[in-house]
Order: structure tokens, then sequence, then C-alpha cells
């Protein structure tokens, strides 16, 4: 009975994975700012085979969802806007769409570095003063938490806030004044991405082909490409450990029936 009940809960969590609703990478959240004056990428995950359509003001784009469950349309480019509107992303799956309010057309800056740009406006000298005046609705600020990863990561989770005298506390304090600055003088919405870490070094945030640019780099490049599986130079180190790996399971799996201990892996 106990198998025949967790083979019934496997079929239900794996049939409603599925049949999961179309979904949006996490950093796509009410309050957001879209780039203006250039094509707006737009994408996420659905059945294999669905059709996905998201809308923003007056346009209206749609796509087919591929074999491996990813989806992905471009909005046309945009001028600037400061109407707070919403963006829908709806399918024949869901009676009812997925919305994100109050997004905005503007400008968006990436915020990245070492703690000097993740110093928080909290920490800021006058910050009292500051945060009190930080009254900028159409500034608005994400932060992406410290994660670890071996592969650019298409999904992860954070939300865009507004900036105001309850928020801006927590905004990295060079990239408000920076905001600031240009708002008051584009008359724009300001987008800040709090992507930054004290500490680290400017290396781990280049993608393997900056690095292959590099030729100072060449021995990082040569390390990075041996751990990713997608350059030729990490398949064949890959490959070389599975080798061994298969090597040492033919020799444990004799000493296994011989009741020999087994080497170590």
């Amino acid at each position: 009975m106990k198998r025949a009940a967790a083979l019934w809960l496997f079929f239900f969590v794996v049939t409603g994975w599925l049949q999961a609703e179309p979904r949006l990478p996490g950093f796509f959240t009410d309050n957001m700012v879209l780039q203006r004056e250039k094509p707006v990428k737009v994408w996420g995950w659905a059945d294999a085979g669905e059709k996905v359509s998201v809308s923003f003001g007056d346009q209206k784009a749609s796509a087919v969802t591929e074999p491996n469950g990813k989806w992905a349309l471009v909005l046309e480019k945009m001028k600037a806007s400061a109407e707070s509107r919403d963006l829908r992303v709806s399918s024949d799956k869901i009676e009812s769409p997925l919305v994100l309010t109050n997004v905005v057309v503007g400008d968006v800056w990436l915020c990245s570095g070492q703690s000097n740009m993740e110093w928080a406006l909290s920490r800021a000298a006058n910050k009292t003063e500051e945060i009190a005046a930080a009254d900028y609705p159409l500034i608005r600020h994400v932060k992406f938490a410290h994660l670890k990863a071996t592969q650019p990561q298409a999904d992860i989770k954070a939300s865009w806030t507004v900036c105001s005298p309850k928020t801006a506390g927590s905004f990295t304090a060079v990239g408000y004044f920076f905001g600031r600055a240009l708002h008051k003088e584009l008359g724009v919405p300001i987008g800040l991405i709090g992507s930054n870490w004290g500490g680290t070094a400017i290396e781990p945030w280049l993608s393997i082909e900056g690095l292959s640019m590099v030729e100072e780099l060449d021995e990082l490049y040569s390390a990075v490409a041996a751990a990713d599986p997608s350059t030729e130079a990490g398949k064949a180190a890959h490959a070389a450990v599975l080798k061994e790996m298969r090597a040492w399971i033919e020799e444990a799996e004799e000493s296994l029936e011989k009741g020999e201990r087994l080497a170590p892996i």
C-alpha cells in the first residue's frame, strides 16, 4: 500500500509539473522598469507546444513553447512612459492572465561591483535626511541575493521596489544618488539593478566569452572552460572523469563479488 501511495503521489506531482501554468523569471515582478527605445525580451516556461501571449500597453506578442518548456518573445521598442501599466501573460491553460502591475518604461542601469556599490543608503552620510527625502515613485530598485553558479542563470527571485522613505534605506547608495540625478535631469523612470557583492574580483563577473578575449586571463579561461560542458575542453574534462568512474565501478564490482575491500573512489 505504501508503495502504491508513493507511486500515486509521484504521478500527481509529475503531472502537475508537466502541466505547469506559464511563468516568468522571478525578477519579473510588479513595479519593474522596462528599458526604453530598445526591444524588450520577455521569456519564461510553460508546457511544450503551449501558445503564450504577452500584452503591454498597445502591444501584444505571442510565442509557442519549445519542447524543452521554454518560450520567449520580444516587445517592440517603446518611448519612456511614467504611466503605470499592467504586463499580462496569458495562455489557453489559464482562465485569468498572470498580471504584473505598476510597470513603467524608462532607463535601466546595472549597479554592479563590490562593497562600495553594495553600500546601502541607510549607511550613507546624512542618511536620516536623505531617506526622509527619498520620495521618488518613478525610481525603482531590485536587489539580487548573493548566489554562486557555474552557469548563467535564467531564473532568480528578486522583487522590484518603488523608492520611498520606507524603502530607500536598502537601496544601493551610489545607485540611488546616480539614479536620482538622472531622473531629475531626464524626467524618465529609472530602474536600478543591484547585482553587487563586496570583496569579489572582476573575473567571476565575466562570461566565458569575455575571459577568452583577454590574453592575460588565459589560465583562468582554461580553468573555467574545463568546468563548462558546453566547451570542447569541458566535454573532454568531463569525459575523462566519467571514464575514470566507469573503471572504478568495474573494479569495485569485482572486489564486491570477491568480498574484498573496495578501493577508494
